[in-house]
């Protein structure tokens, strides 16, 4: 363990850290399935001999450090589900602490970036962790009761203490100690594909690496495990792919009054002479607060390229026969082809840069629509997850009611790219009309707007689990259409009116949460994608529960409204609901939780939102019931009447 200071200058340890272990201990009594991880992570270190308990009774006057300990819980690994973290990092009674006086050590593994880089030039690729890499690693026994711990497996028993032996996760040395250890492994190989492997592909603990052939990359992977099983370390978790050999890189970049960003793009030229692209990698920043003009965020882009692209050309180690970069901004191309002394200095240090790492280097121009940068610097729309739905009413199943309706939408929601359907006539002969349309108006508009034309993609005939999305969508609103109408004469004026409050309906329910906000109820909802806002509705009384024949009819439009909105809330809250016998905790309901709380009484697009603010697990260690708070205060709720968003399920 490298020091900088004598650890004379510790001070007292074990009062802060006693006090901690018995705050620990209470918070464990209230999840008995956090504290049975607990203690059976204690119990492997115990076992392993990466710990041994102290026969000795704790003397104040000695040299030594307790660090307190707590629980990560990582229910994503496939390994360990809860990691115990050790804190070098609390103060002594001198105010020190054990991190204070270690040294951190150089950086002797490559960056990242590098590393992933080099691992997509591989046609064949492998990647491995090494289990418990620190713990692997033995701590010299004169420096141990600098790394002692407090700990009991039953509360009757008196505190014992144990002095860990191996390098510890959450002191400030232990990462170089374990890179360090690794790179000095190198040397004890005479291969010199597995040294260099050693050395430049390993990113702490996890491997990255690969070849041209399936057979050197098996021999490297060998020599590797060898290597560090000399030294107690195992590989484990392998995996494979492949990727095309690199040649050629493309580059653009593209900003927008609120970010700007920047692509590499890969151009592989194979055997028989076809051209692949693919992207590389990609990076943006948001606009300076301070507001600027489009064309130098538009230089912020294009330097922020030639930085990425000279990092790019750094890290690979294939030959690149030519760099190519791309603007759509004249005005940065002409301020490239300019002398930077007729340049306002702002953009003369940028250009300057920009000119000294693109030297020899083609700049050109590319149009706005054909720019793939565009998606960095402007929100791209994912319709499949958002799921928005427009009904339109026709009058018939015919083509000519079908391209009225889809002419509707246009009007009002823009040209769609691409459009999925089944195999209805009505369907099919849209399609063939507008392509028709599109091929006849060739001669007189200009080309540039026939690249607008829209793609019909059709699931295979018979099949309509082919369009499940839609699919879906279509089954909410004629399920309980059906029953809400059930033998309801409508006008068209009506129909029309009644159809839009159903289409309101659908498109205000909660997805996710809009931040993590404890105080904030607000949430994202397919209203955000249409309008950019949630969706409102003038207030109207309760007229659900009014007998139907009293009523008027703009009176039974709004019954019918009402009507829906209950059946649809109750629908949609139960499809959020988990249906698996509660053997374990799903964990989707944790303290903070953005939750959907089912309530009858909410008029129309009126979700009633709350964040947990307390669970309260049962006997079993299970939470059932949840202390909830919402805009009506503080309310308890089982975990039958809430449940997660469906971005957060």
């Amino acid at each position: 363990m490298p020091l900088k200071e004598s650890p004379e200058v510790l001070g007292n340890s074990y009062t802060i850290a006693k006090r901690r272990l018995l705050s620990l201990e209470r918070k464990l009594d209230k999840d008995p399935n956090l504290k049975h991880r607990y203690h059976k992570f204690m119990r492997e270190y115990l076992d392993l001999g990466h710990m041994t308990e102290n026969n000795n009774t704790y003397v104040p006057n000695e040299t030594n450090y307790f660090l307190p300990h707590h629980g990560v819980i990582r229910e994503s690994s496939s390994s360990t589900k809860l990691r115990v973290v050790f804190e070098a990092n609390v103060p002594s009674s001198s105010g020190k602490s054990l991190n204070d006086i270690q040294r951190v050590g150089p950086t002797v593994q490559d960056d990242l970036f590098s590393i992933i880089l080099r691992f997509r030039q591989h046609k064949f690729v492998v990647t491995a962790d090494i289990e418990k890499m620190y713990r692997a690693i033995w701590l010299n026994p004169v420096q141990r009761p600098l790394q002692q711990i407090l700990f009991r497996f039953d509360a009757n028993e008196p505190i014992k203490s144990y002095t860990l032996n191996t390098a510890t996760y959450g002191t400030s040395s232990a990462p170089y100690l374990a890179t360090k250890c690794l790179v000095s492994l190198a040397e004890t190989t005479s291969d010199a594909r597995v040294q260099e492997a050693i050395r430049h592909d390993f990113f702490v603990d996890d491997y990255l690496g690969g070849g041209d052939s399936v057979e050197s990359v098996v021999e490297v992977s060998k020599g590797i495990i060898e290597t560090l099983k000399s030294a107690q370390f195992n590989l484990r978790k392998w995996q494979s792919n492949n990727f095309e050999i690199l040649k050629q890189i493309s580059e653009l970049q593209d900003a927008s009054e609120r970010a700007y960003g920047s692509c590499v793009y890969i151009r592989t030229i194979r055997n028989d002479g076809t051209a692949h692209v693919c992207l590389l990698t990609s990076k943006n920043k948001v606009a300076p607060i301070k507001p600027t003009t489009i064309p130098r965020l538009e230089l912020c882009g294009a330097l922020l390229g030639t930085r990425l692209c000279k990092k790019v050309l750094d890290s690979l180690t294939v030959k690149i026969d030519q760099c190519y970069y791309w603007s759509d901004s004249t005005i940065v191309l002409g301020w490239l082809n300019t002398a930077t002394s007729r340049l306002e200095r702002f953009v003369r240090n940028r250009v300057n840069e920009i000119q000294e790492s693109t030297a020899g280097d083609t700049w050109s121009y590319v149009p706005s629509k054909q720019n793939p940068a565009d998606l960095v610097s402007r929100g791209v729309k994912a319709d499949l997850i958002m799921k928005a739905v427009h009904i339109e009413l026709v009058s018939s199943l015919t083509k000519e009611a079908y391209l009225a309706a889809l002419n509707r939408f246009m009007a009002r929601r823009g040209r769609p790219q691409t459009i999925y359907s089944d195999h209805g006539s009505n369907f099919i002969g849209g399609f063939n009309e507008l392509s028709d349309l599109f091929r006849n108006s060739l001669s007189d508009i200009p080309t540039i707007l026939s690249h607008d034309e829209i793609d019909f993609k059709f699931i295979p005939p018979y099949s309509p689990h082919f369009g499940g999305i839609w699919e879906a969508a279509v089954k909410s609103v004629k399920h309980h259409l059906r029953r809400v109408l059930a033998l309801a004469h409508l006008t068209y004026e009506e129909m029309i009116t009644c159809l839009n409050q159903i289409e309101a309906i659908l498109n205000s329910r909660p997805l996710t949460p809009l931040s993590s906000d404890p105080s904030d109820l607000s949430f994202l909802s397919p209203s955000h994608f249409l309008i950019g806002r949630p969706l409102t509705s003038v207030p109207y009384p309760q007229v659900s529960d009014c007998n139907v024949h009293r009523l008027d009819r703009f009176q039974r439009i709004e019954f019918l409204r009402q009507h829906f909105w209950k059946r649809y809330c109750a629908e949609y809250v139960t499809l959020l609901q988990q249906k698996t016998k509660w053997l374990t905790s799903t964990g989707h309901l944790q303290v903070g939780s953005l939750v959907l709380v089912k309530d009858k009484t909410q008029p129309p697009l009126m979700w009633l939102m709350g964040r947990i603010v307390q669970l309260h697990p049962g006997k079993d260690g299970v939470s059932r019931v949840a202390d909830i708070e919402t805009k009506r205060g503080i309310i308890q709720r089982a975990y039958n009447n809430i449940c997660p968003l469906p971005l957060d399920c």
